[in-house]
């Protein structure tokens, strides 16, 4: 991976080295609003990060679009977020596992925030999954609570149960 955005910089003009510079800083400014709760603010920094990487051809653009769509579910655009998690799903490379499973965990957000717990149950085993596989216990474990939860809202309390027992053996 690293080698690939070696090579995309090592091939770029002075203009796309100049986007690529303003789309990084952008992208680290959005996080920062967005970690210090300014959500609305971080949008439009994390979006414009997102398609000057894109344009730009580097492989982050995947992650800066990830966290623009964190800023609109925050924002209660569910729709608009899973809109584009569902496409940067079919778009991440399988070498980007934790990328996809992020995604995912994203994804089964904004369906829960719609009452569509039903169908968040198998993205967030999914997820899940793919935590297990990278040995990220602690993202596991957060992301199976929340199946937990997805069980008690569909009424299968014992289902539910028995993964806020796995959850806390994990943490």
């Amino acid at each position: 991976a690293f080698q690939h955005r070696l090579g995309i910089v090592r091939s770029a003009g002075d203009a796309q080295i100049e986007v690529l510079a303003r789309s990084h800083i952008s992208f680290r400014d959005g996080r920062a609003l967005f970690k210090n709760r300014q959500v609305s603010a971080s949008e439009p920094l994390l979006s414009s990060a997102a398609r000057g990487l894109r344009d730009s051809k580097s492989p982050f653009a995947m992650q800066a679009e990830y966290f623009a769509a964190n800023a609109v579910f925050e924002q209660n655009r569910m729709g608009d977020a899973e809109k584009t998690l569902r496409r940067l799903l079919t778009e991440v490379p399988p070498r980007y596992q934790a990328l996809g499973a992020l995604i995912k965990w994203e994804l089964a957000l904004c369906l829960i925030g719609r009452a569509r717990w039903g169908d968040a149950i198998p993205v967030l085993e999914e997820s899940i999954a793919t935590f297990e596989r990278m040995n990220e216990k602690g993202n596991a474990a957060i992301v199976r609570e929340i199946l937990a939860q997805s069980y008690d809202a569909i009424g299968d309390p014992e289902t539910g149960w028995r993964h806020h027992l796995i959850a806390l053996q994990e943490l």
